[in-house]
């Protein structure tokens, strides 16, 4: 997987977990993204980024950790890899396939057996 495909679905999975999804699927993947998320944010100022996600998670913040996440992703082969299998365990635990649309803005397109999600 390419590091921009892995950000673009590692958060627009995690943000439902993150604003308090209802939805038993989104949560269940969400929280184990997260999980995984947060073990290469060890040092101070990255926890403190971690603990605002968590508290707030409106779109500049969820922009602020895409950013965090493509240094770790860039610098940590280990973690780009663990991340990576955990996508892709992900979808195939959850029959969801991802698709990328270009509609000049990043959009990601979900599929699932019973309907589709969009996000913007």
């Amino acid at each position: 997987m390419e590091i921009g495909t892995i950000i673009t679905t590692t958060i627009a999975l995690v943000s439902p977990y993150l604003v308090k999804s209802g939805e038993a699927m989104a949560k269940k993947i969400g929280e184990e993204l997260w999980n995984t998320i947060k073990e290469p944010f060890t040092k101070k100022e990255d926890k403190a980024l971690i603990k605002k996600v968590e508290a707030v998670p409106n779109k500049e913040n969820l922009q602020l950790l895409e950013v965090e996440l493509m240094d770790k992703l860039q610098t940590d082969n280990q973690f780009f890899q663990k991340l990576s299998d955990k996508i892709k365990s992900i979808q195939k635990e959850s029959s969801i396939n991802f698709r990328q649309i270009n509609q000049g803005d990043k959009s990601l397109y979900f599929e699932k057996n019973e309907g589709t999600i969009n996000i913007n």
